[in-house]
């Protein structure tokens, strides 16, 4: 099954580790890329600012033959955290949504 930013539906023994990594590089290092090159535009410019992120439900629970997609949600939501502790100082606040099915 070819990986999306939704991955497979896979118990943990079953998963393709190909395509973890893969919806991992979609949905939690794209996402840092994001934040890591607008952050520094932001702070550059000075005037502060928003960084969404849109994450999921599924990294807050257990979702059945959710491995890989919830934990590259997981990984955002505290991709999101780290970046709004950091980034506050400069007036850059750094949220996620969290939508559901």
């Amino acid at each position: 099954m070819p990986a999306a930013g939704g991955g497979e539906i896979a118990t943990p023994q079953d998963t393709d580790i190909t395509v973890f990594d893969k919806v991992m590089s979609i949905n939690a290092r794209g996402s840092l890329l994001v934040t890591k090159y607008a952050a520094r535009e932001m702070i550059r410019q000075g005037r502060g600012g928003a960084i969404v992120n849109v994450s999921s439900q599924a990294g807050l629970v257990a979702l059945a033959g959710h491995i890989s997609y919830g934990s590259s949600k997981a990984a955002l939501d505290n991709i999101t955290r780290v970046s709004a502790l950091e980034l506050g100082q400069y007036n850059i606040r750094v949220n996620s949504v969290n939508p559901t099915v």
